[in-house]
This record gives C-alpha cells, sequence and structure tokens, in this order.
C-alpha cells in the first residue's frame, strides 16, 4: 500500500510542475520513467498471478 501511494505521489508533483511550465513533457517523462515501470512490473506480477493479461500503462494516460 505504502508503494501505491509514494507512486501516486511522485506522479503528482510531475504533473503539476509539467503544467506549471517547470519542465517540459520530455523531462516529466523521463522523471516519471522509474515511477511507472515499477508500476507495471506490479500489474504484470498481479496478473501472472490470477492468471489475466496486465494492464499497463503509459506516461500520456498517466497525464490525463
Amino acid at each position: 500500500m505504502q508503494d501505491a501511494i509514494a507512486n501516486q505521489t511522485a506522479i503528482e508533483r510531475i504533473r503539476k510542475d509539467m503544467l506549471a511550465g517547470r519542465i517540459d513533457y520530455s523531462e516529466a517523462a523521463e522523471q516519471a520513467a522509474p515511477t511507472i515501470k515499477a508500476i507495471n512490473e506490479k500489474a504484470k506480477a498481479i496478473a501472472k498471478k490470477h492468471g489475466m493479461r496486465p494492464k499497463l500503462i503509459t506516461f500520456s494516460e498517466l497525464m490525463r
């Protein structure tokens, strides 16, 4: 649960910085890459456990 909260706050911070103009889209994508990778790895593990295909996320989906 702590990982989910940490991931959510990291993505929120990056999104706010991008919307405020402190960083541009490519910098935001670069900063979010490790968090997105961690989220997708967790999704893969959960999907494998339940015998399903994972729903992977992308940077553009998170910034909407």
